[in-house]
C-alpha cells in the first residue's frame, strides 16, 4: 500500500510545455522517499495529445516496486479542482499530496513532509515554504508562505490563501469529512479547502523549501486572476463570519 499519493491535474500541457510536465513527473518519481509513492495523473479532457504523451511515458518508464504511476483521462470536463477530487478518490495512499503539471518538487519534499505527519498526530495537513520561479526572466525569488509555524486564523484574512496550493499534503482521514474540494469556488477551491483543513486540526508548515511553482503567463493566476481573486473574496467573507460567530 501506497504511504503517500501524489495527485496530479492535468489538461493540454503537451500544448504548454511538455517539458514541464516531464520534470514535474519525474521529481515526484525520483523523491528520495524509500516507501511506496504513488502518482496518480488525472486528464482533465485535454484536446491535444498530452494523455496520449503520459500513457507512452508511463508505460516506458516500466516502474515496479516502490513507484506506482497511474493515468486516467475524464469522460468529461470536471476542470482542475474537480480532476484533482476523481484523482484523490481513485488514490490509495495513506496520506494525499498535491502536484501541479508545471511545478516541480524537491527531492526530499516526501521524506519531510511524511515524517512529519507520522510524528505528529494532531497535525491533519503540513505544508513548507516554496520558491517562484519566472518563467520570462529566468529568476527565482521566495514565495509568501512563512515556515517553522502553525497556521491561525489570521492567516487567513490577508492575501488569500497563505499556502501554495501544491505544497500541502494530509491525512487521507480528512477526505470523508471535507469531500474533497468545493468546485462551487472554481479556481479559489484550494484557498476553501486549507482553510477548512485549518478548522479541523493543526496545520504546520515546514520551514524548508520543498516546491517550486512556475510563474508563467498560461497559468490559471494569470489567465483567470480576476475570477481567482472574486471567489477568493467570497471565501475570505465566510471566514470572516465564522471567526466573528465564535468570538
Amino acid at each position: 500500500m501506497p504511504v503517500v499519493s501524489y495527485v496530479m491535474a492535468i489538461r493540454n500541457e503537451v500544448t504548454r510545455n511538455v517539458d514541464w510536465l516531464k520534470r514535474s513527473i519525474d521529481s515526484i518519481l525520483n523523491q528520495d522517499y524509500a516507501g511506496v509513492i504513488e502518482l496518480v495523473v488525472v486528464d482533465d479532457c485535454s484536446t491535444d495529445k498530452t494523455y496520449e504523451w503520459v500513457e507512452g511515458y508511463r508505460k516506458g518508464l516500466g516502474l515496479s516496486g516502490s513507484r506506482v504511476f497511474k493515468s486516467y483521462r475524464l469522460k468529461g470536463r470536471l476542470g482542475p479542482y474537480g480532476a484533482a477530487n476523481f484523482g484523490m478518490g481513485v488514490s490509495t495512499g495513506i496520506y494525499i499530496a498535491r502536484q501541479d503539471g508545471d511545478d516541480w518538487s524537491e527531492l526530499g519534499r516526501t521524506t519531510k513532509q511524511v515524517n512529519y505527519l507520522n510524528s505528529n498526530e494532531s497535525v491533519v495537513l503540513v505544508s513548507s515554504r516554496f520558491r517562484v520561479y519566472n518563467e520570462a526572466t529566468g529568476e527565482f525569488g521566495d514565495g509568501w508562505a512563512v515556515g517553522g509555524r502553525f497556521l491561525e486564523d489570521a492567516d487567513f484574512l490577508k492575501n488569500g490563501s497563505p499556502l501554495c496550493h501544491c505544497t500541502i499534503m494530509f491525512r487521507r482521514s480528512l477526505l470523508p469529512i471535507l469531500v474533497g474540494y468545493n468546485t462551487t469556488y472554481f479556481y479559489s477551491s484550494d484557498y476553501d479547502f486549507i482553510w477548512r483543513s485549518h478548522c479541523l486540526g493543526k496545520v504546520w508548515v515546514l520551514d524548508d523549501v520543498l516546491y517550486n511553482y512556475r510563474v508563467h503567463r498560461n497559468r490559471i493566476t494569470s489567465v483567470e486572476w480576476r475570477k481567482q481573486s472574486m471567489y477568493a473574496n467570497m471565501i475570505k467573507n465566510k471566514i470572516l463570519r465564522k471567526i466573528r460567530k465564535t468570538e
